[in-house]
C-alpha cells in the first residue's frame, strides 16, 4: 500500500475520461490502479468517499473483496474478514479500515500527493487489464 509515509516513486499517473469525468490511474510494475474517489465523483461530487464506503459495505462488494483477496493475497486476514462480517450493527467500512483489519491488497491505496488525495482500487476486472 502506498501512503504518504512511504511513496512508491516506480509509479506512472494516467488520466482517463469516462463520460466526461476524468479519472486517475496509476501504473506500477506490477499492477494498475483506479481512482475510486473519482468514479464516485460521478454519482456524488462533495461526498464520493461516503460513495465509496457505501459500496464497500454492499454484500455483493463484500463477498467479492472477499474472494479476489482469497485468490490474489496469500497474506489475507481470513479470521479478520469473518470477524468483520459478523459483527453486530451497521457494517461501517472505508477501504483504510479494510486494508488496516485484512491486509488487503485490491483496495485502499493512496496517492502520495496531497494535491489529488484519493483510494484506488485494482484494476483487475476479469483478466489483466491495461489502461
Amino acid at each position: 500500500m502506498v501512503n504518504n509515509e512511504k511513496c512508491n516513486l516506480n509509479t506512472n499517473m494516467e488520466k482517463i475520461t469516462v463520460k466526461g469525468r476524468e479519472i486517475i490511474v496509476i501504473t506500477t510494475k506490477e499492477d494498475d490502479y483506479i481512482s475510486l474517489t473519482n468514479m464516485a465523483g460521478y454519482k456524488d461530487e462533495l461526498e464520493a468517499r461516503v460513495v465509496v464506503s457505501n459500496w464497500m459495505i454492499t454484500r455483493f462488494t463484500f463477498e467479492f473483496l472477499e474472494v479476489w483477496e482469497q485468490i490474489y493475497n496469500p497474506n489475507f486476514n481470513r479470521m479478520e474478514y469473518h470477524t468483520i462480517k459478523n459483527e453486530d450493527g451497521r457494517l461501517v467500512l472505508t477501504p483504510k479500515r479494510w486494508v488496516e483489519r485484512t491486509n488487503a491488497i485490491y483496495t485502499g491505496r493512496q496517492t502520495c500527493t496531497t494535491q489529488q488525495r484519493s483510494n484506488y482500487a485494482n484494476a483487475f476486472v476479469g483478466g489483466k487489464q491495461k489502461f
